[in-house]
């Protein structure tokens, strides 16, 4: 059985709006739906600032450094004087170091990001508890003795654009991707 033509036609006016919607002034980032929601086990621990504006849960092994305004988290190195295998920065909408009037997400973050040794990125848009923004992927100093993966999310909110970065050597990432990408989810916002 066909559809009848004025359903068919409104159809293809729907599709055709969303090709034009999603076409204008979108930065060149690709669009990845929102994960399904995902309960962390037990160990793993919720740090929130003194302020109690942004909340971050991480796996057991990833430890608060420091919760003044921004959250600092890392890996503790194997060894003392070792590099450090994973790091956590978590920052709620930020004023003065925040996108400037008209900035998009992937401008800021590439400004912030600034870097001699720096990879090409993967900019991926995303939806995720604490709002939609971009999930901006890139390796450093590819090649070299010190190479670094740098994940951040950029989410747009009503009172500034916030922050959550991970970062750590790509040999060191790799063991951890699964719980890594999960920490983005349990990113909140208050």
């Amino acid at each position: 059985m066909t559809e009848p033509p004025r359903r068919r036609r409104l159809g293809v006016l729907l599709a055709c709006l969303a090709a034009a919607v999603g076409a204008c002034g979108a930065p060149s980032a690709t669009f990845q739906p929102a994960p399904p929601a995902w309960t962390p086990p037990s160990e793993w621990v919720t740090i929130s600032n003194i302020e109690g504006s942004i909340q971050v849960t991480v796996p057991p092994y990833i430890r608060a450094s420091d919760n003044h305004g921004a959250i600092f988290a890392n890996e503790p190195p194997s060894a003392p004087g070792a590099a450090i295998p994973i790091q956590v920065l978590a920052e709620g909408p930020v004023i003065d170091d925040g996108p400037r009037a008209g900035e998009e997400l992937l401008s800021w973050v590439e400004r912030r990001l600034e870097n001699p040794g720096k990879g090409v990125p993967s900019v991926t848009r995303v939806s995720l508890p604490a709002g939609s923004g971009i999930r901006y992927d890139r390796v450093d100093s590819a090649g070299t003795p010190t190479p670094w993966r740098i994940v951040v999310f950029a989410i747009d909110t009503p009172r500034g654009a916030a922050w959550l970065q991970l970062d750590g050597p790509p040999d060191k990432w790799a063991a951890r991707a699964e719980d890594l990408e999960h920490v983005a989810m349990l990113f909140r916002l208050r």
